[in-house]
């Protein structure tokens, strides 16, 4: 039987873990576990750090040693596992003296006031650190600055700067010894780095996490060799050569071939040196996180300009994955996903899948929806689960060779200890060809010229073939026909934005009509005919941009009861060339979330890195954007509650991520502030899909303040509360330039305005 202090402790765990909810954190108590030699036990608080667990031991400060005992316990190796996700650190907490004795409501009161919580952290690596005095929500803020660091405790910063540093003195040693530098907005020879670089961390991976055993034959029994720092290339090439003839395509291939082409003495001295940081990565368990894997590649992507693109970032991800794997949607609620039958079935698709950061983050939310007791039946099965959605689950498609690559990767990345037999991405074709349209993903649309069909493109070279490229661990299957899955139950992208209306260069006289990425003005017109005439009968327009292609192809492949979950520019909510996709979506659709960002902060440049505005969503760009979530319905309802949340702070981390995520998840009022402690993260607003019906633009999104948003929207339906006025658009007054970006210069101005008013009637 229980005494009194201990009781008086379990009371005050309860309390300290509800206050921790308040403040954002996702913690619970009094939850037991089991180890993986079989011990049981309980945790007095458990912490969801979303791929990850820490695990909080409370007891009186002037009793024992502040929990640090128990909490060094739940630190085992392997790895103690709870819903599926291990348990990487530890807290101590120390109660002052002073609440042993007070009955519960006082002791209630005296925790949330109190600065005197006795706090000290522990990885599974290190010592604990010093004993430190907290309140309450200075503890929260510990665990929520804490996030995904390394098992190791490591400063994330510290080692994305050492890779990205690391890829900058390889590209400079191959530049030295004559390699050439690329056209604009590409870099060949930091890609080369990061290729090798990211070959290396996971041949580390291999050696240090797959049983020889697990090996098919005639390889059974060998260990994946080690990276040598000392060792000559050649020999490092007949490495990759005996790796490929077992598995790891995607990766090795591409590394081995950009090998051959590179000169010896050049390659020699760029991979000793990525050689021993991809070691010292690997070995701190930093890449086999997802949130760090995307952080360096996506910080690599910032500082050299690998791909010419921008990508998701890690936080939006996480939202905008969390909020379409919303575990009680009937999508997922009313599927037993632990079953591996069903788990098989399910289909995610990214078609526009860059470096795979959405169909990571969804893998992992996948994951963890199949996790749904308090001791989870089997902590080992995580992999085996992993296996069944990589190889069963995931599609992605893209233009880019080199992004394909890195999503596979990255997806391979997340489960080491398994041979992964196929990963279902595809290289799509883009560009012409013999005269023959390829508009990449966009060739599934139905009317495409193509209608399906993608052709090999290599990292390094562009080569004509005959064929699609899907990447397998063995190797790339040739297939003439690349077609969208069926019955897809989530459809996730960030598509590119480009459109018609304005230059990509501003230095470039030329206009461009959408395809500036084109190498002839011929191609471009042939590019922009066909994507003309191929959204002709979608929701499609040239003029909105590509991103309304994509909710084309989303519209045209998504089962009745899945859902899309787009990241979008933010004039797709206001913007005159988007009607057609809004009202497609009030027809077809009940629209879950729109989201957009008010974040007044702009990061400033670092370095070489760019800086970034935090009202997008993406990386490296200054346009602002909206997340959209919504669900397919035969009929949906005009009472269906979208749900517009104006955000004043865009998450900066995995952890405000998924603390934004739950907290949304968990608003259910029509109208609500969303706080944590002291923080004002934004409000939500819950609109009946009906009131947007006939509304030419839906300004909700517009302001952070509702009361802003509700003014605009009635000037945009032509009154003001309840009188109504008579509105005009600039256009029938005013010229409007042809570009859509610019205000000044040689060639700009938005607007041509004769100051002769008699104009205005005319």
């Amino acid at each position: 039987m229980p005494d009194r202090g201990e009781t008086r402790e379990d009371l005050l765990n309860m309390q300290l873990s509800k206050l921790l909810g308040t403040l954002g954190v996702s913690a619970l108590a009094k939850k037991g576990y089991r180890t993986p030699s079989g011990t049981t036990g309980e945790f007095d608080i458990i912490v969801d750090m979303g791929s990850h667990m820490v695990a909080l031991e409370a007891e009186f400060a002037h009793r024992g040693d502040g929990g640090r005992g128990d909490a060094e316990k739940r630190l085992t190796d392997p790895a103690t596992f709870f819903r599926g996700k291990p348990v990487l650190a530890a807290y101590s907490v120390g109660y002052p003296k002073e609440l042993s004795t007070l009955d519960e409501t006082e002791s209630f009161g005296l925790l949330l006031e109190t600065g005197n919580l006795s706090v000290s952290q522990k990885f599974h690596s290190t010592e604990w650190t010093p004993v430190a005095s907290y309140s309450v929500e200075g503890l929260a803020q510990e665990l929520l600055d804490y996030w995904i660091q390394t098992d190791g405790g490591q400063d994330l910063d510290e080692i994305t700067k050492e890779a990205s540093d690391v890829i900058d003195l390889a590209a400079e040693i191959l530049e030295a010894h004559g390699h050439e530098t690329g056209e604009k907005g590409s870099d060949p020879a930091a890609t080369k780095a990061l290729v090798w670089l990211n070959a290396l961390m996971f041949q580390q991976l291999l050696h240090d996490n797959l049983p020889p055993e697990a090996l098919p034959l005639p390889h059974t029994g060998k260990q994946i060799p080690e990276p040598d720092p000392d060792q000559d290339v050649v020999d490092l090439r007949d490495q990759w050569k005996e790796i490929l003839e077992i598995n790891w395509w995607p990766i090795f291939n591409a590394a081995s071939e950009s090998l051959k082409q590179t000169s010896p003495r050049g390659a020699q001295l760029a991979i000793e040196q990525l050689k021993r940081s991809a070691s010292k990565i690997a070995s701190k368990g930093v890449i086999r996180q997802h949130d760090i894997a995307g952080r360096i590649y996506h910080r690599l992507l910032e500082t050299r300009k690998f791909l010419a693109t921008n990508y998701t970032s890690i936080p939006a991800a996480i939202v905008l994955s969390g909020l379409a794997l919303d575990p009680e949607h009937l999508l997922w609620s009313e599927r037993n996903l632990s079953d591996r039958a069903t788990l098989a079935d399910v289909k995610i698709v990214d078609p526009a899948c860059g470096s795979g950061t959405l169909l990571m983050a969804a893998l992992q939310n996948l994951i963890n929806l199949t996790h749904d007791s308090s001791i989870s039946d089997d902590p080992y099965d995580s992999g085996e689960l992993i296996q069944i959605v990589l190889e069963n689950g995931l599609y992605g498609f893209d233009v880019v060779p080199g992004a394909i690559h890195l999503a596979a990767s990255t997806l391979q990345m997340s489960e080491t200890s398994r041979l992964i037999s196929a990963l279902n991405l595809w290289r799509m074709e883009y560009g012409v060809f013999n005269d023959e349209v390829r508009l990449g993903s966009l060739d599934m649309l139905k009317s495409s010229p193509s209608k399906g069909s993608a052709t090999q493109q290599e990292l390094f070279e562009t080569s004509k073939a005959s064929s699609g490229a899907h990447i397998t661990g063995k190797g790339e299957k040739a297939q003439h026909k690349v077609a969208f899955p069926t019955d897809v139950d989530l459809i996730i992208a960030n598509p590119p934005y480009t459109r018609a209306g304005g230059p990509g260069d501003e230095a470039n006289e030329e206009w461009n009509p959408i395809f500036g990425s084109m190498l002839t003005s011929a191609h471009k017109t042939v590019m922009t005919d066909a994507l003309r005439d191929t959204l002709k009968p979608t929701c499609g327009s040239l003029m909105a941009g590509l991103g309304s292609a994509f909710i084309a192809l989303a519209d045209e492949n998504i089962k009745l009861g899945g859902r899309i979950a787009f990241v979008l520019p933010a004039t797709s909510a206001t913007g005159s060339t988007w009607q057609a996709v809004r009202s497609r979506l009030l027809e077809r659709y009940e629209i879950d979330w729109i989201i957009s960002s008010h974040d007044p902060e702009i990061r400033g440049k670092k370095g070489k890195r760019p800086g970034r505005v935090f009202t997008s969503f993406s990386e490296s760009t200054m346009i602002s954007e909206i997340m959209l979530v919504a669900t397919r319905k035969q009929f949906p309802s005009e009472k269906h509650p979208v749900k517009f949340v104006n955000l004043k702070y865009n998450p900066r981390n995995p952890v405000s991520a998924h603390m934004l995520t739950k907290m949304l998840l968990e608003t259910s009022d029509s109208s609500a502030d969303l706080t944590s402690g002291s923080i004002f993260w934004g409000s939500t607003r819950h609109i009946p899909q009906g009131n947007l019906f006939g509304k030419k633009a839906w300004f909700h999104t517009a302001f952070l303040k509702s009361a802003l948003c509700e003014a605009a929207q009635d000037l945009a339906d032509g009154k003001i509360g309840t009188t109504k006025v008579s509105i005009a658009t600039l256009e029938e007054h005013w010229h409007i330039g042809p570009y859509h970006n610019n205000i000044k210069g040689k060639k700009q101005g938005v607007f041509d305005i004769d100051d002769n008013p008699d104009a205005l009637r005319e």
